[in-house]
């Protein structure tokens, strides 16, 4: 089955808007019975009357986004919008963290992926294993200097990377360190730390400077990121924060703003790169089509009449033998509904394949 136009909308953009996006609404409702797209508000909601609902779909499941990735790109070329803050770096890569890039091999029974500080904290993966993630996803030759790759005591950023006219230094640490722990990780960034955190002399190159707290509480990460003091000469450092979402689908991603307050926002792990535009989220990136979306494929139409299908929905639901056929189309489509995971109830499902029937018949005849 090709990729329906909503589908793929939602896979370049995140999400698809069906007020402003000229669509048949079957196309919908195919997308959500194989849990491509979703109500956005089918995560708040236990029952959702999508065909009703006019607001916003997204992509039903992380790893969707995942699999059919590789459809949009043969399909067309993405361009990178320029990354004008350190926050979207990390917005880039957000995204396209998933739980399996950040485990470590655990070939002995004494290897602990996970850290757990406390009975009452959420596990987390290593400090390393998250800055090795950030530096395989964002690609562009980033990467970390080691030991071995600078002379001693220039010191040794989490991540590193000169792409286009930046020059990224990004330093991780874990909300459970300690205060004076976080505040030691932001003083690299003065003027008398280790050289390899300084700004970028180079005249064609801007500096984009952050510190990310990585933490599973998001209070605890606020408390943490409030308390760090910045100095003349490190003023220019971002505060961010990192919180994974159970099931790791979307990262609570927080941002210190110059008043010392902390912003927040929920990043869904979708593929699609944000940035940080006059305090909102914006895409991070436009896409040029090489050819016209393809139109979803429809099985064979039925050799059924239109009155014969209309006829099979009246005898399930009971409805009035005498309705009018566009009555049955209506009210077959009223009556179907959405679970919180994304699938038909059973009756539901039944009531869409003979009401996709109708229509289909009707359009053919």
């Amino acid at each position: 089955m090709e990729l329906s136009p909503p589908f793929m909308h939602a896979l370049v953009y995140g999400h698809v808007d069906v007020d402003s996006f000229a669509l048949n609404m079957d196309e919908i409702i195919n997308a959500v019975t194989v849990g491509r797209l979703k109500p956005e508000q089918s995560a708040v909601h236990s029952l959702v009357r999508y065909s009703k609902y006019t607001g916003r779909y997204v992509i039903g499941n992380h790893l969707q986004a995942s699999r059919y990735r590789s459809k949009i790109l043969d399909r067309g070329t993405f361009h990178e919008k320029p990354f004008k803050y350190a926050a979207d770096v990390l917005l880039e890569i957000i995204p396209s963290i998933r739980l399996h890039k950040l485990i470590v091999p655990c070939h002995r029974t004494a290897t602990k992926p996970f850290i757990v500080r406390t009975n009452n904290e959420t596990p987390l993966p290593h400090e390393a294993c998250w800055n090795r993630c950030f530096i395989e996803l964002f690609k562009r030759d980033a990467g970390t200097l080691d030991g071995s790759s600078t002379e001693e005591g220039l010191g040794k950023p989490d991540f590193v990377c000169k792409h286009s006219d930046v020059d990224i230094i990004m330093e991780s640490v874990m909300a459970y360190r300690s205060l004076n722990d976080v505040q030691e990780h932001a003083d690299r960034f003065r003027h008398d730390g280790p050289k390899s955190y300084q700004p970028t002399t180079d005249p064609k190159l801007r500096s984009l400077r952050g510190l990310v707290v990585i933490g599973s509480d998001v209070k605890c990460i606020m408390q943490r990121m409030e308390k760090v003091q910045l100095h003349k000469t490190n003023n220019d450092l971002e505060i961010m924060g990192l919180c994974p979402v159970s099931g790791y689908h979307s990262m609570v991603f927080i941002f210190r703003t110059e008043d010392s307050g902390c912003r927040q926002y929920t990043v869904p792990c979708n593929m699609v790169p944000q940035r940080l535009l006059d305090g909102k989220l914006v895409f991070g990136h436009t896409f040029e089509a090489a050819q016209r979306l393809p139109l979803i494929t429809l099985n064979t139409p039925p050799r059924l009449t239109v009155r014969q299908v209309a006829d099979k929905i009246i005898h399930q639901l009971g409805y009035k033998k005498d309705m009018q056929i566009a009555d049955v189309v209506r009210k077959a489509y009223s009556e179907l509904s959405l679970t919180e995971d994304g699938r038909h109830t059973p009756v539901s499902h039944r009531l869409f394949i003979l009401a996709k029937e109708l229509s289909i018949s009707i359009y053919e005849q």
